[in-house]
């Protein structure tokens, strides 16, 4: 039976489609095109299979490369900023240097997400198109609130954060408006408050179901903890929604002033708690958690204008941090 199965895996393997590369080690945009480049992926050329000649663009390079956190096999994440869908040629491709494209159009129609396998690399191209940002420009600036509150980019974590993380590798002009249209120097901040406010509701939740079921308070708690390692995060200008957020905080750990690495170290520890067997252990569990929100609120509030905005996001909470 053991043969059988290494036989098996013996045969599936050729017909794998990724395979290793080194795009994980690249530190910069720069060493990130030269291996691009060995690989004889032009992502600029590549865009422009899909776009209009002299179609103004942005295009950058996101997920676990921009953030670091890549594997020897991870995906090429690449976002494509167009002004409107009129940049898009007429005409689909269906296959490009022998990869059949696997096209996902999203509901809306100003999104769309191209997968296809470029030496062995899985490419992934996300299209988001809004008008707005050029109105924007067209403005000098002037935000048009209504429309603003119909944007769901505005409010996808994933999108916002890949905008403000991600590498340019062309239209640095065009990727610099729609990081002004939505306002991803403020970013940092946005995630810092929206994350401690997601983490001090989940306190309360904690301290309510203490004894009502096991493990209960321990998946409330982890989850508050991550709110708040990513909080921290943010505090060092780092926002990404990914699960291998720990590798970033692991990283961070190495290059922190002995305060925030502290603050890392306590939420590592903390952010896999155990099956707790009594109620005594789930309380003491609260209280570890409770006050790792109090140190984490401090190092927060080192920058003056997180001050306000935490005491605000918390206000209405019962209970008192």
């Amino acid at each position: 039976m053991a043969e059988n199965r290494v036989a098996a895996q013996y045969e599936l393997r050729p017909r794998l489609k990724k395979r290793p590369h080194k795009l994980h080690l690249c530190s910069s945009v720069e060493g990130l095109t030269a291996e691009l480049r060995a690989n004889d992926i032009d992502l600029t050329s590549l865009v422009f299979e899909f776009i209009k000649p002299a179609s103004e663009v942005g295009v950058l390079v996101t997920g676990s490369i921009a953030t670091r956190i890549a594997t020897e096999v991870s995906d090429l994440d690449v976002l494509i900023l167009a002004p409107s869908a009129d940049v898009f040629k007429s005409q689909r491709r269906r296959e490009i240097a022998g990869s059949i494209l696997n096209y996902v159009s999203q509901p809306g129609g100003d999104r769309e997400q191209i997968g296809l396998f470029l030496s062995g690399i899985e490419v992934d191209l996300v299209f988001v198109t809004n008008p707005d940002v050029t109105r924007f420009v067209a403005s000098a600036g002037v935000l048009d609130y209504g429309a603003r509150k119909k944007d769901k980019h505005a409010t996808n974590d994933t999108f916002t954060s890949r905008l403000g993380m991600g590498w340019v590798i062309h239209g640095q002009s065009v990727v610099q408006r729609w990081r002004e249209y939505y306002d991803s120097e403020g970013l940092p901040a946005r995630w810092m408050s929206e994350q401690f406010t997601e983490a001090a509701k989940d306190l309360e939740d904690m301290h309510i179901g203490i004894g009502l079921a096991k493990g209960h308070v321990s998946a409330i708690g982890a989850r508050a903890v991550s709110c708040l390692l990513r909080a921290l995060l943010a505090c060092n200008r780092i926002c990404s929604t990914s699960i291998s957020y720990m590798r970033i905080v692991n990283r961070l750990i190495s290059t922190a002033d002995s305060e925030m690495r502290d603050a890392l170290i306590t939420g590592m520890r903390l952010a896999f708690p155990p099956l707790f067997e009594t109620v005594q252990e789930e309380k003491a569990y609260f209280e570890d958690v409770y006050a790792y929100c109090g140190k984490v609120r401090t190092i927060l509030s080192r920058d003056p204008e997180m001050v306000d905005i935490l005491a605000s996001t918390i206000h209405d909470l019962d209970l008192i941090l």
